[in-house]
């Protein structure tokens, strides 16, 4: 399995990071924040090979660039289908958020097919677990190779979610010492990830989200990391490739 990471930066995008986007096989986006459509384009990803897009959460940055990629694939001459997945409200969101920059998508050149979730399931390709982040919030598991939190703070139900798999992707927004103000947002720190990982036996984590104020502090958070999780740890980086 490949992995490109779009964006890594958590909250708001800084100079180098956009926010969270990670491809998956070219062909499945896990959310898409500010700056997803320009990595893509910069990684000469043709849009029509993208048949499914997965939206943890409606926060501004893991979707605040879905509408103008929805514009570029009609502009581009899309024909085939595309799905959206995403929690209960996601058709209503989407379709605001474009007539709210002047676009019906019954103009579109494809059609959208939504899927809603509305809490833990098996959707076939992967499944989904709901996390703690104040506003539904979705995890996702592709196999036995991925799992990805998205936002939350932390979360025992994950354990069991992510027993034994490859790659555990976790949000830490906030270094352990702010770790009381993390939980506070429904953010977890490198400590709270790294708990979790143990816990679950996963091979690999990644840390993720990491908010522009903290982008200079990385090595800490490997370090913190570290100290409760004995396997390969690593903080992702906005292009990125990793095969699973």
């Amino acid at each position: 399995m490949k992995l490109v990471f779009l964006g890594t930066s958590g909250s708001f995008p800084s100079k180098d990071r956009m926010c969270p986007a990670i491809l998956v096989e070219d062909n499945f986006l896990i959310d898409c924040g500010e700056g997803a459509l320009h990595r893509l384009l910069n990684l000469d990803v043709n849009l029509d090979t993208i048949e499914s897009i997965f939206i943890s959460h409606i926060h501004a940055d893991h979707i605040s660039s879905l509408p103008m990629l929805l514009w570029t694939m009609w502009l581009q001459g899309r024909k085939s289908k595309l799905t959206i997945i995403g929690p209960p409200n996601i058709q209503e969101v989407v379709e605001s958020m474009l007539q709210l920059v002047g676009t019906n998508p019954e103009r579109f050149s494809f059609t959208i097919q939504y899927k809603k979730i509305d809490g833990a399931g098996d959707l076939g390709e992967f499944e989904v677990f709901p996390v703690k982040h104040g506003v539904p919030t979705f995890a996702i598991k592709i196999g036995d190779k991925l799992v990805y939190t998205s936002d939350t703070a932390p979360c025992e139900s994950l354990i069991d979610f992510a027993k034994n798999c490859k790659l555990l992707i976790h949000e830490t927004t906030f270094p352990d010492e702010m770790k009381q103000e993390a939980h506070i947002h429904n953010h977890s720190s490198p400590f709270d990830a790294a708990v979790i990982a143990s816990k679950a036996d996963v091979e690999i984590l990644s840390l993720f989200h990491i908010p522009p104020p903290f982008q200079n502090l990385e090595e800490k958070f490997i370090t913190q990391a570290k100290k409760h999780f004995d396997g390969k740890i690593f903080s992702a980086k906005d292009l990125q490739i990793f095969r699973i």
